[in-house]
Order: C-alpha cells, then sequence, then structure tokens
C-alpha cells in the first residue's frame, strides 16, 4: 500500500457501550470494526490486565457481550478525532476506561503508585555498563552549554530553597560517600589550575584565609552544629580530617595557634 493509499484509507471511530444501562466505557478507532470487535474478545485479551479487558470480561462471566457503535468515519489524520471524542464523553461523565487521551502513543497515561514503586525499585542499585560509560563520555567531552541554555537554568534555579527534608538528605549522602583518593584530587587541582579560583594558592595561605573567615557566621555554625549527633559530628570531623595531607594539618594547627596568641594579645 503506497502513503496516499495509506492516507485514504477510511477509518472508524467507535465505542463500547455497557449493554445493561447503554454507559460508554471505551473509545477507539479502527479500519476493520468486525474484526476489533473479535479482537476485544478473543481470550488472550480477557486475560489482560488494563481496565477495558477487566471490564470486558466481567460482561462475558456474566454472558453478555459490549455494545459497539461508530461514532465517527474518515481518512487521514485520526489522531486528533479520537483525542476530540475522549475528551467530549470524559466531559460528559463517562467512567471510560481508556488508560491515554487517545491519539498516537501513551498521551495523558498516569502509572499507578504500585507501578511507579515497582519500576523504582527495579531501577534502584543498576548501574551502567563500562561500555555504556565509557560512550557517554565520548558523548558529553568537549560539549559546552549554550548561553540561551545556561540563562534558562540560571532563572529556573535562581531564588530556589532546598527544604529542610532535602538538606538532611543531601547531607546524609555526603557523609556517606567516601574521601576522594589524592590521585582524584590531584586531577581536580591540575583541571582547575588558571580558571581563578584560588586552587594556585599555596597550603599557608588557603590556612591565613580559612583563620580570617572563622569569625563569619559562627552563629550560624554553632547552631547547624547543635543539630547533629554525635555520630554525625565525628564522622564530618572525620571526613575534613581525611581532606588534608599531613603538611596541611601542621599548617592548620600552627596557623591556629597564632591566630589564638593573636586574639589574647589583642584583647590585652
Amino acid at each position: 500500500m503506497t502513503p496516499q493509499e495509506e492516507a485514504e484509507r477510511p477509518w472508524f471511530i467507535y465505542v463500547l457501550y455497557d449493554p445493561r444501562n447503554g454507559a460508554v466505557r471505551y473509545l477507539g478507532w479502527t479500519i476493520n470494526p468486525k474484526v476489533r470487535f473479535r479482537d476485544h474478545l478473543k481470550p488472550s485479551r480477557l486475560a489482560g490486565h488494563q481496565r477495558r479487558d477487566h471490564w470486558i470480561k466481567s460482561l462475558v462471566d456474566n454472558g453478555l457481550r459490549p455494545g459497539m457503535a461508530i461514532i465517527e468515519v474518515g481518512s487521514g489524520e485520526w489522531g486528533r478525532i479520537e483525542r476530540k471524542w475522549i475528551a467530549y464523553f470524559r466531559f460528559a461523565g463517562a467512567d471510560l476506561t481508556n488508560l491515554t487521551d487517545g491519539g498516537e502513543g501513551a498521551l495523558g497515561r498516569r502509572h499507578t503508585e504500585a507501578a511507579r514503586a515497582a519500576m523504582s525499585a527495579k531501577r534502584k542499585g543498576r548501574k551502567p555498563s563500562p561500555l555504556a560509560i565509557q560512550r557517554t563520555k565520548e558523548l558529553r567531552t568537549g560539549v559546552k552549554r549554550s548561553a540561551e541554555l545556561c540563562a534558562k537554568v540560571s532563572a529556573a534555579l535562581k531564588g530556589k530553597k532546598k527544604s529542610p527534608e532535602h538538606r538532611t538528605k543531601l547531607s546524609l549522602v555526603a557523609l556517606a560517600r567516601p574521601p576522594m583518593s589524592v590521585e582524584t584530587r590531584q586531577k581536580k587541582r591540575l583541571s582547575m589550575l588558571g580558571k581563578g579560583r584560588g586552587v594556585a594558592m599555596s597550603a599557608e595561605t588557603k590556612m591565613k584565609l580559612r583563620a580570617a573567615m572563622l569569625g563569619r557566621g559562627s552563629k550560624q555554625r554553632k547552631a547547624w552544629w547543635a543539630t547533629k549527633s554525635p555520630e554525625e559530628r565525628s564522622a564530618i570531623a572525620h571526613r575534613g580530617r581525611a581532606k588534608l595531607t599531613p603538611e596541611q594539618r601542621s599548617d592548620a594547627a600552627r596557623l591556629g595557634h597564632q591566630t589564638r596568641r593573636e586574639r589574647a594579645n589583642a584583647r590585652e
């Protein structure tokens, strides 16, 4: 069949209704109403898990069959017409068993909470294969976001605050994350060199900067620290120590002593 013949082939919009009260329960389209009606009554269809199949099976179990009526005939594009009729019957209050809004695809379909939970459980813990990771890396390497996309992302995130529950989850995830290895830290440092973010500063300069910032936001830090359990405090301290090299720890201790002496001298 040529594309032109396919476009000119007639189609039928039909409804299935309950023979006991005439209530419309399903709306669909077909190019052969008789064959389509027989398909609805096949045992394999009646064993399905959709609402439509359950409804038809309930009629068959009671010795009944659904009624079928053609409501529109046409040719060419049928998806818009089917969506129109489904919207009409839903607006009229019909309890349709259709899962979607009609037309091609699954527009309007909503998974149940049980189905969503099952899909979530199936995907949890699944890790991509090394080949998939390599392909993704090759596709993303060197790709830069456009200025328009960056502006859209910035506008969407600007002023958006995380809820306390979200912050707690992020904190727990960060606490459970193992510290970066020496090689990873070195790679990150080298990748950031020359970008004006202070990574090229010496350890002593960094410690002086941290010492100068100690007095800022101390109330907020104390309030935040007071909300942590002893286990969380221990984990935070461990993560902080794990990030420093022995030389940095020594510099931090020395600068800390100097800062305390300077404060004591200033008070005197």
